[in-house]
């Protein structure tokens, strides 16, 4: 009886809060959650030209394509240790070539991405250019806050 009543309590409890959470939802564009969110916020902030924008896509499904070749090559990596550490006596100089390579690819792919990034920055006019260092000195204090 007494558990009956506590379950009943606790529906209760969660129906009103996901009514309240619907009641106070605002219908307007919002910027979602985590970077992905801060991001696509910034983008829309920046007022990009469609060039600017169209560079973007073209960035965007370039990277796409990056990541998943990244992706394949890292499950090609994956699978070359599984096999190596089923040896009885796995080879560490072949162990840290794996290791060796993967990073190597993960430092290009780095490289890669700043080089388009940096070409994106190029586009940028003065006023666009202050937003975007605005915003990056308020994501860095609010990592600091978050790392004390």
């Amino acid at each position: 009886m007494l558990l009956t009543k506590k379950l009943a309590i606790l529906g209760t409890a969660l129906v009103v809060s996901a009514a309240s959470v619907t009641a106070f939802a605002q219908d307007r564009p919002g910027f979602g959650f985590g970077l992905h969110g801060r991001i696509e916020k910034l983008l829309r902030d920046l007022k990009l030209s469609d060039q600017q924008e169209d560079m973007l896509v073209e960035m965007k499904a370039g990277m796409k394509s990056k990541r998943k070749e990244m992706k394949q090559k890292m499950g090609q990596s994956f699978g070359a240790l599984t096999e190596e550490l089923k040896k009885p006596n796995p080879d560490k100089k072949r162990l840290h070539a794996i290791v060796d390579q993967h990073a190597d690819q993960m430092r290009a792919a780095g490289h890669a991405r700043i080089d388009d990034m940096l070409k994106f920055h190029s586009t940028l006019s003065d006023e666009q250019r202050a937003t975007l260092t605005e915003r990056l000195e308020r994501l860095e204090r609010h990592r600091k806050r978050l790392a004390d």
